[in-house]
């Protein structure tokens, strides 16, 4: 009895070390003393955007808008900030080049800064927390460039456990139903969301075997319906993101990357056009800007893989980006 009590508090006291070493990292890299708050505040999260080049973040998901508008009231007479945010095409080096669009499209502008918040594997609920996030800080942000929609699709993996669930009521497909499996997958989401030697442990192991949410893991393909309520999922994050830069008096600027040529786009694509024509009807004052009109003068060689992006690519998008932005506020984009 004695030695199952030692290896218990002994296995305990060790985990302790481990999480205050991990945190203490996190803290070093990220500079946020919200890290300690994990796993005990629901509302802060750790984003590991690339371990191997130590980019981690806490995000400190606040419901209320009131002290956002407090701070984006301390102006300050920097250029013009424009934040951009979306997936791994908006962030960039995923080819074997190291650019992404708006490295290019920043040439072409002396008074605006754009500030690339992008992520690989970023969906829009993601990017509503960055958005949340970078109103916090009191930046000069005049405009937000909202780039998502191919990510879109990984809502469907998850069941339940999705930022709106409460509005939609809607189970996206899960895990095979085996109580075994499900009891597995509730104790790696409890470690998931209290350790984060847990969280940082499981993402590298991920990235080391290159396995992301994977149709292999599941008992049966997408529905119709999986589609439909992911895009309803778009919706619902791209109207709050609207609505917190409303009331903050940031232009909301929606766009859509350019599309492979050689690439099948699937319903999803499809039914996020239609929402974005939703949203659109619904907030006359945001711009929408798809850059697939231009599709004529797509070439192969833009793109490195279905999605990601070369630097003729980058440079491709930055130039007719450039244009279109060109044609909306010039008190912003001069």
């Amino acid at each position: 009895m004695k030695k199952l009590l030692f290896i218990f508090l002994s296995t305990f006291f060790l985990i302790i070390i481990i999480e205050l070493f991990f945190r203490t990292f996190i803290l070093v890299v990220s500079k946020e003393i919200d890290v300690f708050k994990y796993g005990i505040d629901k509302n802060v999260k750790i984003d590991v955007k690339y371990l191997s080049k130590l980019e981690i973040d806490i995000i400190n998901l606040n419901p209320h808008l009131g002290p956002l508008i407090q701070n984006q009231d301390k102006k300050t007479n920097n250029p013009s900030r424009i934040l951009v945010i979306g997936g791994s095409t908006s962030y960039g080096k995923n080819c074997s080049n190291k650019t992404s669009y708006t490295d290019f499209l920043q040439r072409n502008f002396q008074n605006v800064y754009f500030e690339n918040a992008a992520g690989n594997g970023y969906s829009s609920e993601v990017s509503l927390r960055w958005i949340i996030k970078k109103f916090q800080n009191s930046q000069n942000y005049k405009a937000v460039i909202w780039a998502n929609k191919v990510n879109e699709n990984r809502v469907i993996y998850r069941g339940i456990n999705y930022r709106n669930y409460n509005k939609m009521k809607y189970e996206f497909i899960n895990s095979p139903k085996s109580d075994f499996i499900i009891f597995l997958k509730s104790i790696d989401k409890t470690l998931e969301t209290k350790l984060s030697f847990y969280l940082i442990f499981k993402k590298t192991l991920l990235k080391l075997n290159n396995r992301r949410t994977k149709d292999r893991f599941f008992t049966k393909p997408p529905s119709q319906d999986d589609f439909k309520n992911a895009a309803l999922n778009y919706r619902l994050n791209t109207i709050d993101a609207i609505n917190i830069s409303n009331n903050l008096n940031i232009e909301f600027i929606i766009l859509h990357l350019l599309d492979n040529p050689s690439k099948r786009y699937d319903l999803l694509n499809n039914l996020l056009k239609k929402e974005v024509i939703f949203i659109k009807k619904k907030f006359p004052n945001i711009k929408y800007i798809d850059l697939n009109k231009y599709r004529e003068s797509i070439k192969d060689e833009y793109f490195c893989d279905e999605i990601h992006q070369t630097d003729d690519g980058n440079k491709f998008t930055a130039k007719i980006l450039y244009e279109e932005l060109q044609k909306l506020d010039q008190n912003i984009f001069n």
